[in-house]
């Protein structure tokens, strides 16, 4: 709005000054011809490739330096140089003014009309640069907002990391803790009610008839206890194992090349799926290492019509001849370890190394 009222004040400005400069007629070609000249450098400016906006003022100067040898022929073209002032941003192009005293050597002006020249282009240059400056503060604004809403972005993403962080580490303690209270029942608790079953069951060989009943109830239920005690040793330690968690662990130590993992299952795998997953991946990855020039690994889990199915695939070629599936003890202790707990494994050498592995979810796991 600014630039439009200081575009019609100049323009209405000149104006008059040029027709105070030819009493006699009207400057309607001067008009227009200036103002197709004075939005020429504008366009320039409002251009989308910037290499055009280093050219405003020199277009400017140029045009200005046109209008005073056009004022040779009709001195009202002088007046409208303000409209070409308010382009201009740089004090060394406005030097072309001085060539406007060449201009009243042909046809000197009315001491009005030039004194309204000089202060019509004065007024154009100090409005243009309140303009500018108003529009660099106004842009600076912007550039401070965006930058402080960037800020407030990153502030909440970091906030977000951090408590998804500290929640990784609540857990993580929790589930170490669980790890050292199990042991600690399985090795101390576990071991005092062994030697009581083994004592108990010693002290019923030595007892008479009548005593032998009760003992052995005594023994029955230590037995009880220690099976107890071993069943929930074995879900806390099945609740602390976490197969995403060890995967990622295994990602962030492999180095040889780019790995990307993909964890999509509804519940944890028991103790013997979930070592046995660890060692096929750690296979594989010791695999591509040794024979391959991979630069992408991919290690896929997902769950489904109870199973657990694992893709794990390189896009390597070998270095050197690979294990076949009847070769390497590496390959064939997977297979044996798959085939055990009713699984299957396929593996491929063509296209890159690819290992496809199925695993039964056992009757303990979906009752979890």
């Amino acid at each position: 709005m600014d630039l439009l009222i200081n575009f019609i004040l100049i323009t209405a400005l000149s104006t008059v000054g040029a027709m105070l400069s030819q009493p006699d007629a009207l400057p309607i070609v001067e008009f227009f011809s200036s103002l197709i000249l004075a939005a020429l450098p504008q366009l320039l400016k409002t251009a989308k490739d910037p290499k055009w906006h280093r050219f405003t003022n020199g277009c400017a100067a140029l045009f200005i330096l046109l209008l005073v040898l056009l004022s040779w022929i009709s001195p009202a073209f002088l007046y409208f140089i303000p409209l070409l002032i308010s382009s201009i941003d740089r004090l060394s192009y406005l030097y072309a003014l001085l060539a406007v005293p060449l201009s009243w050597i042909q046809h000197p002006p009315p001491i009005h009309a030039a004194a309204l020249l000089i202060l019509t282009s004065v007024l154009a240059f100090i409005l243009a640069y309140r303009t500018r400056r108003e529009l660099g503060f106004t842009r600076k604004h912007f550039d401070t907002v965006d930058d402080q809403k960037r800020r407030v972005r990153d502030l909440h993403r970091q906030n977000r990391e951090l408590v998804a962080n500290r929640e990784l580490e609540m857990s993580n303690a929790r589930l170490r803790e669980r790890n050292r209270i199990s042991t600690e029942i399985h090795d101390n608790v576990g071991h005092l009610l062994s030697s009581s079953i083994l004592q108990v069951g010693a002290l019923e060989i030595i007892a008479s008839e009548s005593e032998r009943p009760y003992i052995r109830s005594l023994q029955q239920t230590l037995t009880d206890a220690m099976q107890q005690i071993r069943d929930s040793v074995h879900d806390i330690h099945r609740d602390s194992l976490n197969i995403y968690r060890e995967l990622e662990q295994i990602q962030e130590n492999f180095t040889f090349c780019r790995m990307t993992l993909t964890v999509a299952i509804e519940q944890e795998p028991d103790a013997k799926n979930h070592y046995t997953l660890l060692a096929i991946v750690r296979e594989a990855l010791t695999n591509t290492m040794k024979h391959s020039d991979a630069t992408l690994v991919t290690v896929s889990l997902t769950e489904s019509a109870r199973q657990y199915h694992m893709i794990i695939t390189d896009n390597g070629n070998p270095k050197n001849p690979r294990p076949t599936e009847t070769t390497g003890i590496g390959l064939v202790t997977m297979e044996d370890r798959v085939h055990g707990q009713g699984g299957t494994i396929h593996i491929s050498t063509s296209d890159g190394f690819r290992i496809f592995v199925t695993l039964p979810i056992t009757k303990k796991e979906e009752k979890i």
